[in-house]
């Protein structure tokens, strides 16, 4: 755990909080534990997201699972491929996660494509 906070940046408290909010994606998202914790640091990274904003973010893509016909791995998957260009383009979590799910259950493409392609967009959007 020390190696993990001394590398990572991460006190104590954080990590705790880092590992309580992977385990509920795992567990509520039906997602493997080392999948959960890549889409989830990922997407906290990429929005400049702490550690204490990590179960807001779980709570937001379970809540969009259970309301839409996507799931928390393809809504995290999208997000973790474009959530720095969206970021950078001043696009908010709440906005690409709504963009990500609709886009998702209407038109059932992979979540890779869906983040890459908003990857895109955002980039040409934040470079124009």
């Amino acid at each position: 755990l020390k190696v993990i906070n001394s590398r990572q940046g991460k006190t104590i408290e954080e990590t705790s909080e880092l590992m309580r909010s992977t385990l509920m994606m795992s567990k509520l998202g039906n997602l493997e534990a080392a999948d959960a914790t890549e889409k989830l640091t990922s997407t906290l990274n990429g929005f400049k997201l702490e550690a204490e904003d990590a179960s807001l973010v779980v709570d937001k893509i379970i809540d969009l699972d259970n309301q839409y016909a996507t799931s928390a791995g393809e809504i995290s998957t999208a997000l973790q491929y474009s959530s720095n260009s969206a970021q950078q383009a001043g696009v908010s979590f709440d906005e690409l996660a709504s963009y990500v799910t609709v886009l998702s259950s209407t038109t059932r493409k992979s979540a890779e494509s869906i983040g890459q392609s908003f990857d895109k967009i955002e980039a040409l959007r934040y470079n124009s």
